[in-house]
């Protein structure tokens, strides 16, 4: 039995959530599992907001025996795009990843900080030309040395 419903309670350390199924008396389920995408050696946790649109799976008549499967989009809540060729996340914040596959772009529009952590080598290597800006302070460090190489003027240790 599949039912549409609103997510009225979140319990995130287990990842499950109540939710009021619209179509039955506005009957409040027991506590759902939401579908993850994957949950035991890769681990993904995503869950639905309160009051989000969101469709379960039942076993039975039993509003006890079901998991949430997914969140729908509707005239509250549009897609954020419309694009085949698009995967796109906006985050409450206003933070949005998104990579179109027929323009091989990948954009990421952060509104806040980005931490990245790199417990091996890295390499960068762009095809075209870069640009760093920044509005405030730049520090490059390194343990070792900073070398440098440019075709036209050269390159140099620091």
């Amino acid at each position: 039995m599949i039912r549409l419903g609103k997510v009225v309670a979140i319990d995130e350390a287990k990842a499950k959530v109540r939710v009021q199924i619209e179509d039955a008396d506005q009957v409040v389920t027991f506590w759902l599992p939401v579908l993850q995408q994957k949950a035991q050696d890769d681990k993904f946790y995503r869950l639905p907001d309160i009051g989000e649109l969101v469709v379960c799976g039942f076993y039975s008549d039993d509003w006890d025996t079901g998991i949430v499967l997914g969140s729908i989009y509707n005239e509250i809540d549009p897609p954020p795009v419309s694009s085949k060729d698009k995967v796109h996340i906006r985050f409450k914040d206003g933070t949005e990843l998104e990579y179109d596959r027929a323009a091989h772009k990948m954009r990421i529009d952060v509104k806040g900080d980005i931490e990245i952590k790199i417990t091996g080598n890295a390499n960068i290597t762009v095809g075209g030309n870069s640009t760093i800006r920044t509005d405030g302070h730049t520090e490059l460090s390194s343990g070792k040395c900073i070398s440098f190489h440019c075709d036209i003027h050269g390159g140099g240790t620091i």
